[in-house]
């Protein structure tokens, strides 16, 4: 009788940390099984079984074993079935993508055993890689893993008296989680946001300027996000050394 389950399963390494003398514990949000902490026994060594060194922006197809008697998960070999080089080698695009693995990891609940995470994460990747607007592929995002998991701004009413704004609010409070009417937003908390735009990340338009339009909002998504959270990203100081 075998003592582990193998199962194959679409994966993108989120976070990877030196165990013994040549393992690594790797953290994979996955297709299959949400977020998993693995055992990679010579990961630090065998380039041959582990293709593209634990890279956090390839998309793997992994081999993990689980021990029927502990529950544990091993991973017996990676390889690398979709590169994004682009991200390697723009400043901007590495940093955004830093910040959305690591968003990604905060929120994905470990073995959920769903994989809208997982393609969460490497739909922002295909798109950074092929798009300049990448402040709204960031945006698009944060606002996708918020939904999914239940922190989604509120964003068709006001958050304070629960006014309904069908054409939007320029009011965007982070502390009420959504946009505010004009009577109830606050000048100490109030942060600009430009609803039309917002209408056309969300529909996955092309944002020219991006940068400079986008910017604001993009703060205000990761605020929110790390106030969901209960920390700060610690890859928003790289971020805001390349991009704003």
């Amino acid at each position: 009788m075998a003592s582990s389950d193998i199962f194959k399963t679409r994966a993108v390494v989120v976070r990877k940390t030196r165990y013994r003398e040549s393992d690594l514990i790797v953290t994979l949000i996955t297709e299959s099984s949400g977020k998993i902490d693995v055992t990679a026994r010579g990961g630090r060594k065998s380039q041959r079984r582990f293709e593209g060194g634990f890279s956090p922006y390839i998309i793997y197809s992994a081999t993990i074993n689980r021990s029927k008697k502990t529950g544990y998960f091993q991973v017996s070999e990676l390889q690398a079935v979709e590169y994004n080089n682009l991200i390697l080698r723009d400043p901007v695009r590495l940093g955004l993508s830093a910040l959305a693995t690591e968003i990604i990891r905060e929120f994905t609940p470990w073995e959920n055993n769903e994989g809208s995470s997982f393609h969460i994460l490497r739909n922002f990747f295909r798109e950074i890689s092929s798009r300049d607007d990448t402040a709204s592929c960031m945006i698009r995002l944060i606002f996708e893993i918020l939904l999914k998991e239940g922190y989604s701004p509120v964003m068709d009413r006001c958050t304070r008296c629960n006014v309904e704004l069908p054409d939007g609010s320029s009011n965007f409070s982070i502390s009420a989680g959504g946009i505010t009417c004009d009577r109830c937003s606050s000048q100490n908390e109030m942060n600009s946001w430009n609803f039309e735009l917002w209408r056309k990340i969300m529909r996955n338009e092309i944002i020219d300027n991006d940068t400079r339009l986008s910017s604001g909002m993009l703060r205000n998504m990761v605020s929110l996000a790390a106030s969901h959270a209960g920390k700060q990203f610690k890859a928003m100081r790289y971020v805001s050394a390349t991009f704003f």
